[in-house]
């Protein structure tokens, strides 16, 4: 299953180049991505068969909105460009990011499973560094590696 992670890394994008796009375009994609979290969020904690039809109803004509935005400004930017390679990416997996309108048991995008596998992934940066100061030093290292841990 391809991530959605997407969704929320483009609006994140989107937002920082609205500093040096057009406020106008900036502003209508990201106003269609909230409008979706927004319908996300009303219907967080229903049956996935209640999320599929309230998505059918209402997140599909607002993503097939989005296509038509995406493909106007994809043909009006350079590919070379901030925007350009936003856009670009989000075209690139587009499938994916349509995923959630066929399955309600699925979220819009991952930052439920980000979340949920952050102090993992820190937790494990954090020994390789442990066990690289040891190998640098050796035993000299010992309690630089304790006070890391102990961080």
């Amino acid at each position: 299953m391809k991530s959605f992670h997407f969704f929320k890394r483009n609006s994140y994008n989107s937002s920082e180049i609205s500093r040096n796009w057009s406020a106008v375009n900036a502003q209508e994609g990201l106003k269609q991505i909230a409008e979706l979290y927004k319908i996300e969020a009303e219907i967080r904690g229903k049956t996935p068969k209640d999320r599929l039809a309230i998505r059918q109803e209402r997140s599909v004509p607002l993503i097939k909105s989005f296509k038509t935005w995406l493909a106007t400004h994809r043909a009006r930017v350079s590919s070379k460009t901030p925007i350009g390679e936003a856009l670009k990416y989000i075209d690139k997996y587009w499938d994916g990011l349509c995923r959630f309108l066929t399955d309600g048991r699925i979220e819009m995008d991952s930052n439920a499973v980000e979340r949920t596998i952050r102090p993992i992934a820190l937790n494990r940066n954090y020994a390789h560094a442990r066990i690289m100061l040891m190998l640098l030093d050796g035993p000299k290292s010992s309690a630089g590696a304790a006070s890391i841990s102990c961080t």
